[in-house]
């Protein structure tokens, strides 16, 4: 039996299909190419020019030709000549946003966690799925790949966090920008080392909505033993 030579990412191309045809593609490997026929009698005009677009764009030049039948599309895709790393696949499923911790800003809420080697159970469950690339260099820094929801699928280098926006959509942000907009939720601390406010105060731990700092001790009217609360004024008074 010849080896298949199918690459992890051409795997993933099958699912994706799969998932927007509503039926399984039928793969045939040549010595040059290979062709993906995909059975369009489950989905109508549009989304059949959605799957076309969705697979170019995921080939890129390796798409070499499409061919549109009355009941089919077939797709003639040339072998990908790169030598991948280890990676770690899984069939996509839903989405689960308890996999994530729960994050706020000022003003806005948010589900997000962070791409580490030690959590891809909950990476998986918090995209639905996806593809962990570790390298095989020393000090190498590894990349998750997930479906954005509309066929495409975004990477995020190690230590970014992968951010559920309040309207659904998946984007991702480099760890330094995601900690200056958000902290856990119910968990305060200071912004950056040595931050201070309320009248200078080293027990600043909290920032309002416009950006003033308090303590603990301020929210509940006492005094906290460092400075006499009083020095804090708000911008809005």
């Amino acid at each position: 039996m010849t080896e298949s030579k199918l690459n992890p990412f051409d795997a993933e191309l099958l699912v994706m299909i799969g998932d927007i045809a509503k039926s399984q593609p039928e793969v045939e490997e040549k010595p040059d190419r290979y062709e993906i026929t995909v059975d369009t009698t489950e989905i109508q005009g549009n989304a059949i020019e959605a799957l076309k677009q969705a697979v170019a764009g995921r080939l890129g030049k390796r798409l070499l030709v499409t061919h549109t039948l009355d009941a089919a599309v077939v797709f003639n895709v040339e072998y990908d000549p790169t030598e991948y790393p280890e990676q770690i696949r899984t069939r996509l499923v839903e989405p689960d946003a308890t996999a994530g911790t729960r994050y706020c800003r000022t003003l806005l809420e948010v589900d997000a966690i962070q791409v580490r080697r030690d959590n891809l159970d909950d990476l998986l469950r918090f995209t639905g799925g996806g593809t962990m690339t570790i390298p095989r260099s020393p000090n190498g820094r590894a990349v998750y790949s997930f479906p954005d929801g509309n066929g495409i699928f975004i990477d995020a280098p190690e230590t970014y966090y992968i951010v559920r926006e309040p309207d659904g959509r998946l984007t991702t942000r480099p760890e330094r920008e995601f900690n200056r907009e958000f902290e856990p939720k119910g968990v305060s601390v200071p912004k950056e080392p040595g931050d201070k406010g309320c009248g200078n105060c080293a027990n600043f731990t909290n920032e309002d909505v416009n950006g003033n700092g308090y303590c603990e001790a301020f929210k509940c009217k006492q005094s906290c033993g460092v400075m006499p609360c009083q020095e804090y004024k708000p911008k809005n008074q």
